[in-house]
């Protein structure tokens, strides 16, 4: 026999070899496919705030516009009092409705109260079309204190297991950032969740950053570098506005722009955005009223953080700055030195110092300043004057993004901006920064963190390129979608807020 010959039968009998059994054996299950993350940019969204399916159509067009992938649904209850779910129900209805793609994702906080609960929410919205999905499986998200994480979440997760659901897990990754000494968790301290057997049920982690910039900056960095060792999905967190326990100070749309342009550079899959609508710790983007028609005093916003929002977003998804072609300035402040700390409470019927009362006990960060924050995006560069306090602060602002600050002081702020002698626009901030002879019951109510909230407000020049609400009133029921646009019907309220449909 030649050694071609012999040669072919070794090769023969190889392939028999590796036959043998095939007749019986069961054919392999289709692999599901694992593709590379899009870059999606997903806002948390608070569900004991509730609103019809008619309000949700109205937000979620609003954050698709600002480029908002999505919501990350934080849930506080469910199987209980309150209007959680119901709330849950009509938004998955709403994305549904509009179809524009808007991807929802359940975030329960502290796993809510735990596994029966957690089944039957992710049960409701699994095979939602609108259901967030990734690598074949409904995305579930969580706000989990450290004590959560060691007692709770290893049984919730089984018990969806045992129960045929295998979710794509994505908890807050500042898990070791709670309690607050918890300040600088090291990469061994993340790397660690890993290892519990809680841990080998984490898909991906994402950070709820609420602390200083510097701190939310490195906790991104931290939580990036630990995703990447252990080859999972990272949702960087990037926050507009914090002012609860502890108030903080996000230095305007600078400082917003500041913590995009940080997890840009880290490089994650999502970033998620804190927070859409926490009308109670002054952290909203949406701008809305309250949806009960109560606090309306304490609505802070305007459109300005949503023109970040979709600056940052397009940055985020293309790696380049977006173009600037149109002028628009900005101002953020407080309306009071941090030094007037006095607060009317009503019920007491006597002046209070905000910082020492056991509720709501606001406490001011070292890092925050008694600055008014003007943030300029200019097609070329101009002249942005602001009078305040009886003096004329005159600052050149460069062609692009552009930031300046000048000293809080009792007044309301007066803003012109002006190029080659041309005044392009002229404006007044949206409210009036109290001098201790100002304060009275109502200006200085002890209620919901009120005395230090940041107020915002914007100016464009030109004409309308984009609008960032409805077009007229609330979206009602005789809502049709014209392409990815939606033709708004007029919704009144009653008396309580709620959505009266004429």
């Amino acid at each position: 026999m030649t050694r071609a010959w012999i040669m072919v039968a070794v090769v023969v009998a190889m392939l028999a070899a590796g036959n043998v059994g095939a007749q019986t054996a069961a054919p392999a299950p289709a692999a599901v496919e694992v593709r590379k993350p899009d870059r999606l940019v997903m806002a948390w969204n608070m569900m004991c705030f509730g609103s019809s399916v008619e309000r949700w159509k109205q937000q979620i067009e609003i954050a698709q516009r600002n480029g908002i992938d999505g919501f990350w649904l934080d849930i506080g209850a469910w199987n209980g009092p309150g209007d959680n779910k119901p709330n849950v129900t009509n938004m998955y209805e709403a994305a549904k409705q509009l179809n524009t793609g808007f991807k929802l994702a359940l975030a329960p906080e502290y796993m809510c109260f735990w596994k029966e609960n957690v089944l039957d929410m992710v049960k409701t919205v699994k095979d939602h079309p609108h259901q967030l999905r990734q690598d074949g499986r409904p995305v579930l998200g969580a706000y989990i204190l450290d004590n959560t994480f060691k007692q709770v979440l290893l049984p919730t997760l089984k018990h969806l297991e045992e129960n045929g659901i295998k979710v794509f897990f994505v908890p807050d990754a500042g898990l070791m950032a709670r309690p607050r000494y918890y300040f600088n968790p090291t990469f061994e301290g993340y790397l660690d969740l890993f290892k519990t057997p809680a841990g080998s049920y984490i898909d991906g982690m994402q950070n709820f950053v609420a602390h200083q910039i510097g701190v939310n900056l490195n906790e991104n960095a931290l939580g990036r570098r630990v995703t990447q060792y252990m080859g999972k999905l990272y949702s960087a967190g990037v926050i507009v506005n914090y002012n609860s326990a502890n108030m903080e100070d996000y230095r305007g749309l600078g400082g917003y722009l500041d913590q995009w342009q940080g997890a840009i550079n880290d490089g994650p899959e999502w970033i998620n955005l804190i927070i859409w609508n926490d009308y109670n710790e002054d952290s909203a983007l949406m701008p809305g009223r309250w949806p009960w028609g109560a606090e309306r005093l304490l609505f802070s916003r305007d459109e300005s953080y949503l023109h970040a929002t979709a600056y940052g977003s397009a940055w985020f998804k293309t790696g380049q700055r977006p173009a600037i072609t149109q002028d628009r300035y900005f101002v953020t402040y407080k309306n009071r030195s941090l030094s007037m700390r006095k607060a009317w409470d009503p019920g007491r019927k006597l002046w209070v110092d905000q910082t020492y009362e056991a509720r709501p006990y606001d406490q001011i960060h070292d890092d925050t300043h008694d600055l008014v924050y003007l943030d300029t995006f200019l097609t070329a560069p101009a002249t942005l004057t602001v009078q305040l306090g009886g003096k004329a602060h005159k600052f050149e602002m460069p062609a692009g993004v552009g930031r300046a600050s000048v000293p809080v002081a009792p007044g309301t702020p007066r803003l012109k901006l002006e190029r080659g002698g041309k005044v392009l626009a002229e404006t007044i901030g949206r409210r009036q920064i109290l001098g201790p002879d100002d304060v009275n019951e109502r200006n200085s109510l002890m209620s919901y963190h009120h005395i230090f909230r940041t107020w915002a407000g914007g100016t464009a020049v030109g004409p309308v390129v984009k609008r960032l609400e409805a077009k007229a009133g609330t979206i009602g029921p005789q809502a049709v979608v014209e392409g990815n646009a939606v033709k708004p019907v007029l919704v009144s309220t009653n008396e309580h807020g709620r959505d009266a449909i004429p």
